[in-house]
Order: C-alpha cells, then sequence, then structure tokens
C-alpha cells in the first residue's frame, strides 16, 4: 500500500492533517467551546492559550470555534462544487463525444470561451450577478473554474477529429543520435524499419 512506501511522508502527514479538520468540522456541526460570533472586548488578540486554543481575533472571537464552523461550510460547498462539476462535465462531454460534428463544436466553442477568462475573476462575476450566499457560491465556482461549465472530451479523443497516423520510427526525424543510433544505420536502417 501507499502508507507503507518509505518514502511516502506527504501522503501520511496529509492524511494527518485531513483527518484533524475533518473531525473539527464533524464535531462543529455539534458543538463549539464558544459562539463563533460571539466578541469580548476584553480579550482583543488574545494569544493561545488552554481557554482559547487559536487565540482570539480583533473582535475577541474565539478562532478555534469559527475554524470548527468554517470547516463546515468550506467542506459542504467543496463537496457540491465537485458533484456538480463532475456530473455536468460528465454529461456535456458525452454529449459531445457521441454527437460530434455541430454540437461538438458548439459546446466546445463555449468552454473556450468560459476557459479563456481566469477563474478568480469569473468567479466574482457570479457572485456579484447571483449575490452573496453559500448557494450562490457553490453555482459559481463550478461556472468559473471549469470544473462544471462545459469541459468537452480532448480533441484527441473526439470521434473521427484525430486522424490515424502511423508512428514513426525516431530515426526518420534525425533523432537517431538521441537514440545512440549510428548514422549509418540512420541513413540505412530506416528502410528495414519500414518493412
Amino acid at each position: 500500500m501507499l502508507l507503507h512506501q518509505k518514502k511516502n511522508h506527504y501522503l501520511r502527514i496529509g492524511l494527518a492533517i485531513t483527518a484533524v479538520i475533518t473531525a473539527m468540522a464533524l464535531v462543529g456541526c455539534f458543538w463549539t467551546p464558544y459562539a463563533p460570533t460571539a466578541m469580548s472586548g476584553s480579550e482583543k488578540f488574545a494569544a493561545p492559550s488552554l481557554r482559547h486554543l487559536f487565540g482570539t481575533d480583533n473582535f475577541g472571537r474565539d478562532i478555534f470555534s469559527r475554524v470548527m464552523v468554517g470547516a463546515r461550510t468550506t467542506f459542504f460547498i467543496s463537496a457540491c462544487t465537485v458533484t456538480i462539476g463532475a456530473v455536468v462535465g460528465t454529461l456535456v462531454g458525452a454529449l459531445t463525444g457521441y454527437f460530434g460534428g455541430l454540437v461538438d463544436e458548439l459546446l466546445m466553442r463555449v468552454n473556450d470561451a468560459v476557459t479563456a477568462f481566469p477563474s478568480i475573476l469569473l468567479a466574482l462575476v457570479f457572485i456579484s450577478l447571483l449575490g452573496f450566499g453559500t448557494y450562490n457560491v457553490i453555482l459559481a465556482l463550478p461556472a468559473a473554474a471549469g470544473a462544471g461549465g462545459f469541459p468537452g472530451p480532448h480533441p484527441a479523443g473526439r470521434r473521427g477529429s484525430a486522424p490515424r497516423r502511423r508512428p514513426a520510427h525516431p530515426c526518420h526525424s534525425g533523432q537517431g543520435y538521441l537514440c545512440g543510433v549510428s548514422g549509418a544505420y540512420e541513413r540505412h536502417g530506416s528502410h528495414h524499419a519500414d518493412r
């Protein structure tokens, strides 16, 4: 398994961090040490301690409680965004691959238009049009990132769009020296390779 490999420390660290954040998000659904919006003027910018594990912010709010609630929201948005992107992308890719022709070209041009804009800028445009809110962010992120836009299959994989070509011998294009082939074989060996 991947975990038993000697040089896989990054995977173990990543899994540990993911497990901790997931546990915080799950516990945050039912309990937090403090109310995430509770403010305290006497505890502004408090250092991490047993009372406040992550300290407090400029309004005296407990950062650990806010991280627990924020992790829950982030996990929900991420799961919904990936699901929408996978479903819509698979459907559109299947349509372009099955029908081809005009449908393929139309959807691919829409895909080119969407991916021509920077993702962050497009996300801000969508959010400004839809308004703020968790569900509007879920709708804006897939379209902006292209994950839930119109990602058709790669042109080489679409039906009838990639002509079949005979693979060329590396010596045919003058690359025989890179392959360790002598010049004599590069001049005369190509005739034998074609047979």
